[in-house]
């Protein structure tokens, strides 16, 4: 084990790779939190840096680590399981960059993240919620395309998520399925243009902002970007108001210093933009080799932690862009034995300037998606158009 770490890092796959080397660019000894021993980051940096503790269930061992250490720095990476323990270290400890509990909750939370959107005037789709059991005795509100989307509350990456074109449809699966008395999200469902905005927040004000276009993909169960390409295809102004609204949701929790990532939808008829969902922890697994300089979203994210720990000064900025490498730079995945990401070649230009580099630089790391995407400038023109 590492000797006197003073930042946990939760993840050890890939997808964890730009937070290590932002936490390595100042100087900080760090020690990567999590399960699997196989994983690409364990391989790299050797056991003697790595803490074997599931960080999805074992908060004890979590605590003992901490005290035993008294780090003030535990970064999450691109899961909501991390981000959840962090909120839950966060009462038994002093954590920096990490909300209170109550706040964490309004986010992960999707019922819980509806109400609080609403009041904090943020346009969502119409929303119900509640336990399975209370929303069956409730006759639905037929949004004019007939479609309703169903999400578990407490699931991420899409996983759960359903969509009804006929209420009858989504009654049937209500009491066939056993939801029991779990909480569940029911929403008009919006056909439109998916992009995300990561903004960085200096005394919940926007610092430094980017943005993406998304592809989503149905397969496996679950609603998951499949691809993403950054700038967002989408006119500045209507990213702009995405940002400020983004910067509303933070005044209104009170959000301390850091990452706040929206994911958003663009109604092609109406021309509205409503918010899907928002999170605090890193988003994705490549999101942020999007932008230039190389690794800069990683440290913007690090930032939030190790300089509140430090109380470092940081320079007063407002509404930045951050630039892209290109025009349109996509991300797209090469597919690999036993449906797990080859690291080779994951990031390529599209357009003028076309070169690539390697994420990792090894195969068969756990970082995520099994078929071959690729993204055209014929689907840049459907990213464009209603889905």
């Amino acid at each position: 084990m590492s000797e006197n770490p003073t930042v946990l890092i939760l993840g050890t796959g890939a997808s964890a790779q730009g937070i290590v080397e932002a936490v390595e660019r100042r100087d900080r000894n760090f020690l990567l939190v999590g399960a699997n021993g196989s994983d690409v980051l364990v391989s790299r940096f050797g056991k003697e840096r790595w803490a074997n503790i599931d960080y999805s269930v074992d908060k004890e061992s979590l605590l003992d680590l901490i005290e035993r250490h008294q780090v003030k720095v535990v970064i999450p990476g691109s899961n909501d399981a991390a981000y959840r323990m962090c909120l839950a270290l966060k009462a038994h400890c002093d954590l920096v960059g990490i909300d209170i509990p109550n706040v964490g909750h309004a986010i992960c939370s999707k019922s819980e993240f509806a109400i609080h959107a609403d009041r904090a005037g943020l346009t969502i789709p119409k929303t119900i919620s509640g336990k399975t059991t209370d929303i069956l005795k409730q006759e639905f509100d037929i949004p004019d395309n007939g479609a309703l989307i169903l999400k578990p509350d407490d699931q991420h990456s899409g996983l759960g998520t359903k969509v009804f074109y006929r209420p009858n449809q989504l009654e049937s699966e209500l009491n066939s399925r056993a939801y029991g008395e779990a909480t569940v999200v029911i929403q008009q469902f919006i056909r439109g243009h998916h992009f995300s905005v990561s903004a960085f927040l200096r005394n919940q004000t926007v610092a430094r902002y980017c943005s993406a276009s998304e592809v989503i993909s149905t397969e496996y169960g679950a609603r998951w970007v499949e691809k993403s390409i950054a700038p967002a295809l989408l006119a500045p102004s209507i990213i702009h108001d995405a940002m400020i609204a983004l910067e509303k949701f933070a005044h209104y929790l009170g959000l301390c210093d850091g990452l706040i990532h929206g994911q958003f939808i663009h109604d092609h008829q109406t021309d509205s933009v409503y918010c899907l969902e928002v999170m605090r922890r890193l988003p994705g697994d490549l999101f942020g080799y999007h932008f230039e300089p190389e690794g800069q979203y990683h440290q913007l994210y690090c930032e939030g932690f190790i300089a509140s720990e430090q109380n470092s000064p940081v320079k007063h900025e407002k509404y930045r862009q951050i630039p892209n490498h290109s025009n349109l730079r996509t991300i797209h995945h090469h597919e690999s034995k036993g449906g797990i990401l080859d690291t080779k070649d994951v990031v390529t230009f599209v357009g003028a300037k076309k070169k690539s580099f390697q994420l990792g630089g090894m195969g068969n790391s756990s970082v995520g998606f099994n078929k071959k995407t690729k993204i055209t400038f014929e689907e840049v023109k459907l990213i464009k158009s209603p889905v």
